[in-house]
C-alpha cells in the first residue's frame, strides 16, 4: 500500500534553506566581528596574565599560604615559569608594596618541586622551559645535595 504524503517534501526542502540560510548568517557576522578586530582582542579593564599572578602572590603571601606562594609554578610569558618565592617575582611584589618576608620557603622543597615539574616536561622542551630562570635541563643536571648528619639534617 503507497500511500502519498502530501507536503512532506516541502517540509524537507524548507527546513534545509533554513539551516543553510542561518549557517551563512553565522559565518557572515563571524567575518564582519573578525575583520572589525573585535574577536581575539582583550577588552579594556580585563587584566593581563602578569596582574593575574601578582594578585595571586600577594594574596598568598598576606595569607602566609606556603604551598601557593613557594611552591606553585605559574607561567610568566612563554615557556617561563615562576613560584611567588623567586627572587625575580619578589623583586616585582617588592614594587606592589607586597611583604614578602612574612613566607619562608623551604629551598630544599623548592628544589625537589622544581626537579619533579621539569621531569614532567618533555626532553626536546627541556632546553626551552626556565623555572625561576634556569632551564630545565639545567636544573635535572645538578645532582641532588645530600644532607650530612653533621649539620642535624637540615638543608644548606
Amino acid at each position: 500500500m503507497n500511500m502519498n504524503r502530501r507536503g512532506q517534501d516541502f517540509l524537507r526542502s524548507n527546513f534545509l534553506g533554513w539551516a543553510i540560510g542561518i549557517l551563512t548568517l553565522i559565518v557572515i557576522v563571524f567575518l564582519i566581528l573578525w575583520f572589525a578586530g573585535y574577536l581575539g582582542s582583550v577588552p579594556e579593564g580585563v587584566p593581563d596574565v602578569s596582574e593575574i599572578i601578582i594578585q595571586g602572590c600577594s594574596v598568598a603571601a598576606q595569607g602566609n599560604l606556603i604551598e601557593s606562594y613557594c611552591y606553585q609554578f605559574r607561567e610568566l610569558g612563554s615557556d617561563k615559569y615562576y613560584t611567588c618565592g623567586s627572587e625575580y617575582m619578589e623583586g616585582i611584589l617588592t614594587e606592589y608594596d607586597v611583604d614578602v618576608g612574612a613566607v619562608d620557603c623551604m629551598n630544599k622543597t623548592l628544589t625537589t618541586r622544581t626537579k619533579e615539574f621539569c621531569e614532567a616536561i618533555t626532553e626536546s622542551r627541556q632546553n626551552k622551559v626556565e623555572v625561576n630562570g634556569v632551564t630545565c635541563k639545567s636544573v635535572l643536571e645538578v645532582p641532588e645535595r645530600r644532607v650530612s648528619e653533621s649539620n642535624g639534617g637540615a638543608a644548606r
